[in-house]
């Protein structure tokens, strides 16, 4: 959606998924389910909500015995309103925005069936000065376009555009203390851990994707598959051979080697677990119950920014093929946004 900024929505179809938005309405909202809604009445100023909460038995019975009063209260009220002013100002990233849509059973004014449209909007609140914040309040709340409900899409306003990236996280914490340092088992490799191995120099293309393949003490430099040649190619090299029997196969190279990928950084994206089964890892002569796992990393700029474009390399963690020992942990890379100069989705 490419309008100018500050923008104020028209309809809940408009609010998408990385919008920094604000709205006067978000002052109060209350806990339910763990989660905080905001509540919004027109002319009305919201500072709390009272609800009862239930005494358990047991609870009864403890203000009977400390009280005397052998009729003690079934519940009490409690507050579970969140009332901040601050919020009305505050900016918020849209994290989820679901809609849904509604045919109502009624003619409208146009002498046809009225679909309303709705979105319940997730959004955290961010910085004083814009940036993202991991531990950011989150919001829940519905927005609709022609139901009289708390939040019209009139009421909040899109301020910018964020868009997820990946960074490393550099904090000062005992994990990133002992880094680098090489894996033991597979399961100690988790989503967004920054990698390196000396088994990454060689790869090939299957189904799209490419596979790592590792042989100790072996250097790879190629893999050659038999292409099966149409007849239209075997026409036309036995015209230009003489050769009445082409052969039915070409020779084709679907290797990829790199030595550069030995010193290059890779963030784990995804992590497909196998099958438990007993291997002996045979360094130490033992038999570990561990499961294998198939890693699929991209690779990082030379300065560890994350790049959405780097390539992309699969490769089985297991005992038989690549060790856990032999790929080094340098890093670990987080989820953030960052704000984008133009208002334009990706």
């Amino acid at each position: 959606m490419n309008k100018k900024l500050p923008y104020v929505y028209g309809n809940p179809e408009e609010i998408e998924v990385g919008d920094v938005i604000t709205s006067p309405t978000f002052e109060f909202a209350y806990q339910k389910n763990g989660h905080l809604y905001i509540e919004y009445k027109r002319n009305k100023k919201i500072t709390e909500k009272i609800i009862q909460r239930q005494f358990s038995e047991r609870t009864r019975l403890e203000i009977a015995a400390k009280t005397g009063n052998p009729n003690p209260p079934k519940s009490e009220p409690l507050d579970i309103g969140s009332y901040d002013p601050t919020r009305a100002q505050a900016q918020f990233i849209v994290m989820s925005a679901q809609l849904e849509s509604e045919t109502t059973d009624s003619y409208g004014p146009y002498d046809g069936y009225t679909t309303i449209f709705s979105a319940t909007i997730t959004a955290k609140r961010l910085n004083k000065d814009g940036t993202y914040n991991t531990e950011g309040e989150e919001i829940i709340f519905e927005v609709a376009g022609k139901r009289q409900v708390s939040i019209r899409p009139e009421n909040i306003t899109k301020i910018g555009t964020m868009k997820k990236v990946f960074v490393v996280n550099n904090d000062d914490t005992d994990e990133n203390k002992k880094l680098p340092q090489r894996y033991t088992f597979t399961q100690d490799i988790r989503l967004h851990d920054v990698i390196m191995s000396p088994a990454f120099i060689f790869a090939y293309k299957e189904n799209g994707s490419l596979q790592i393949e590792w042989d100790y003490g072996k250097e790879i430099k190629e893999k050659i598959i038999h292409q099966k040649l149409s007849l239209k190619e075997r026409l036309e090299i036995a015209a230009k051979t003489g050769n009445a029997c082409p052969p039915e196969y070409k020779p084709i190279n679907i290797g990829s080697h790199d030595p550069t990928r030995a010193q290059a950084h890779f963030v784990v994206e995804s992590l497909e677990y196998l099958p438990i089964k007993e291997v002996s890892y045979g360094r130490d002569d033992s038999n570990i119950d561990d499961s294998p796992i198939i890693v699929t990393a991209r690779r990082l700029f030379k300065n560890d920014i994350y790049n959405p474009k780097g390539e992309v390399i699969m490769f089985k963690v297991a005992c038989w093929t690549i060790h856990p020992y032999d790929i080094t942990k340098v890093a670990k890379m987080q989820n953030t946004y960052i704000k984008v100069d133009k208002d334009e989705k990706e």
